[in-house]
């Protein structure tokens, strides 16, 4: 019954054969998890959701809904599994905001894509560019090599506002990169084709990372109760001081997010 919904764990969902066949393409089914960056394809959706335990799947539809992305919000969507190009995605018939402002998971560290970092919120340091191709007016990729050795591709969507361009990049530079896993493999079997969409990118020069104006964003500001700060690089320690110097909140989030309680300052 296409009108039957049956919640299944995203960790069941993900499950493929050895082909990298979805087990549970065309399965209607609910999954819950938190918008990790943003829409990917703002004349549709094209977004992320991912679970406590870093397992997530791409919401995916051509046609936009009164849902409006915004990261942080916790989502449960109902519609149906497919699979494009090796990559799962719920096709959505109705999208539920459960709350707002929550925190993404932590990313996991890698230094090789693979089909069970497909979904899921990644990290990548100590990656020499090797090149840069397929510019168009929807992004590039950089195509990069890992310390350890290995190849990562990333690919960075025009929608995903990050504040480099081609050019800004050379050939052995070195980059970071913070994203989700994602496969573009346009023939069977689905095995290969693993990237990081990049959510958050920086260059490294002569060992210093750099950073934009905005690395750091509040949101609301101003703001009388709850904060939710996000970067671009793990915050170690936050602070938050009286017009007079007084020291009223210090915070040790050890993420690129926090959400910080200010109502009785």
């Amino acid at each position: 019954d296409p009108d039957t919904y049956t919640d299944f764990p995203l960790s069941r969902l993900r499950m493929v054969n050895a082909n990298g066949s979805a087990l549970y393409d065309g399965v209607p089914t609910r999954v819950t998890g938190v918008v990790h960056g943003v829409n990917f394809q703002p004349t549709g959706y094209s977004f992320y959701i991912i679970d406590p335990s870093n397992v997530g799947i791409n919401v995916f539809s051509f046609d936009p809904g009164s849902y409006e992305v915004k990261e942080g919000d916790q989502v449960r969507v109902s519609g149906v599994i497919d699979q494009f190009n090796g990559l799962l995605e719920i096709i959505p018939d109705t999208i539920e905001v459960l709350s707002s402002g929550n925190a993404l998971v932590n990313p996991r560290s890698l230094s090789v894509v693979t089909e069970n970092d497909e979904g899921s919120y990644l990290f990548a340091d100590e990656l020499a560019i090797d090149s840069i191709s397929g510019i168009s007016a929807s992004g590039y990729n950089l195509y990069t090599t890992h310390t350890s050795g290995s190849k990562i591709l990333i690919r960075v969507d025009a929608d995903a506002n990050i504040p480099y361009q081609p050019e800004d990049f050379n050939v052995g530079g070195w980059v970071y990169v913070y994203g989700i896993g994602t496969q573009f493999d346009a023939s069977f079997p689905f095995t290969s084709g693993y990237q990081i969409l990049a959510t958050i990118l920086q260059d490294i020069v002569d060992g210093i990372v750099t950073i934009s104006q905005d690395a750091v964003r509040m949101d609301p500001n101003p703001a009388t109760s709850l904060v939710q700060l996000s970067s671009e690089l793990t915050m170690e320690k936050v602070e938050v001081f009286a017009l007079d110097g007084q020291l009223l909140l210090t915070e040790r989030p050890q993420h690129i997010s926090t959400q910080l309680n200010i109502s009785t300052l």
